[in-house]
């Protein structure tokens, strides 16, 4: 009966959060913005947290340097210039370090922290900022798109990883995760991301100068929106 009351409170606690963050994305760039600094500050605080838990001035010093690292990016890197370009492949070559770690392992955590926590959450929110706020155009829908992908795969992960999960992913860094979770999230959550993409999405990755026509629909489009996200989910 005790797990009750606790799965009462984090629904309600989930179903603010969701609103909160649905009305930040919904409500213009601005709110976007706002919203993605606050993960930011959250995220290097967290990361910082757990690599550092008895040195609250290096966490301290990690949230600020980032958050410093976030405002120059959005200042001096703006859409389409080669500056932004080049640090898009660099937040991307990072995130693919980040899936070679999980198997070699070479990551000093606790001597490269800083550094770990610009690249990997400074930059690419830094970039996502900029994007916001620089383009002429804005699509709430875009981005509230990316955000039910991120909730598809998180949810199908959870459900087939639960049920049916046993060849374990990355075991060393979080054993609950599985292939049949990643194989079943997949199955489930590109399929329901084509039919969005067809229906209520349609059109909205055009507002951001998209060429659907390279990808065939907004269908396909949206199908590797998911499947993007899926992989993130594994890395997180």
């Amino acid at each position: 009966m005790s797990t009750i009351p606790a799965l009462k409170q984090r629904s309600i606690t989930a179903i603010i959060f969701g609103i909160v963050v649905i009305g930040l994305l919904l409500s213009g760039r601005y709110g976007a913005a706002i919203l993605a600094a606050i993960i930011l500050i959250v995220g290097s605080y967290e990361y910082a947290r757990m690599v550092l838990p008895d040195r609250k001035n290096a966490i301290i010093s990690d949230v600020i340097l980032s958050a410093i690292a976030a405002v120059l990016i959005v200042l001096f890197v703006k859409p389409y210039s080669s500056i932004y370009s080049i640090a898009v492949i660099l937040s991307c070559s990072v995130m693919i370090l980040g899936i070679i770690n999980l198997y070699f392992n070479f990551i000093a955590h606790t001597q490269a922290h800083t550094l770990v926590s610009i690249l990997y959450l400074a930059l690419p929110l830094g970039l996502m900022i900029s994007w916001v706020l620089h383009h002429e155009n804005y699509s709430g829908m875009f981005w509230l798109g990316i955000l039910i992908a991120i909730w598809m795969c998180d949810t199908f992960a959870y459900i087939v990883g639960s049920q049916l999960g046993k060849r374990k992913l990355f075991e060393r860094i979080s054993p609950k995760k599985s292939w049949e979770g990643f194989v079943g999230a997949g199955l489930l959550a590109i399929p329901i991301a084509y039919a969005l993409g067809q229906g209520l999405f349609s059109g909205n990755a055009s507002s951001y100068d998209v060429d659907i026509a390279i990808f065939g629909n907004d269908g396909v489009f949206w199908m590797l929106i998911a499947f993007f996200c899926l992989g993130c989910r594994y890395l997180r």
